[in-house]
């Protein structure tokens, strides 16, 4: 299958778009049984009332949200370590990834090698 005859996604920052396409191939690939979702920008609404949007969120056997940090968090460690805390307490896992990281695309392949190892991976919970 090829990027172009992928569904488009919602308008998304370029180093977004990257990094989807890329899980998106992978999971074209993939046996629908051995498959995974992508969420994009979804709307987080945790228990206390606090309310996200991630990046994307990839489920599987376990669920990890995906941040690219880029200039918009410059600044904002602080927040994103509270933002990140808060969703471990929900069972969800935190990935971040650099945006200058998605420039390369070797390091792109690397970062959905690592994604895909950690959805693929149980996650007990309780």
């Amino acid at each position: 299958m090829t990027v172009s005859n992928l569904h488009p996604i919602p308008a998304q920052r370029p180093e977004e778009e990257v990094l989807f396409r890329a899980l998106r191939l992978r999971q074209a690939g993939m046996h629908p049984y051995d498959s995974f979702a992508i969420f994009v920008q979804p709307a987080v609404v945790l228990r206390t009332g606090r309310q996200f949007r991630p990046d994307l969120v990839v489920i599987m056997r376990s669920s990890w949200v995906i941040e690219i940090d880029g200039s918009s968090h410059t600044g904002r460690y602080v927040n994103d370590r509270t933002r990140d805390e808060l969703l471990s307490d929900h069972s969800l896992s935190v990935l971040r990834i650099p945006v200058e990281d998605l420039n390369d695309p070797a390091l792109v392949e690397d970062w959905v090698d690592r994604i895909l190892q950690r959805v693929r991976a149980y996650r007990a919970t309780g």
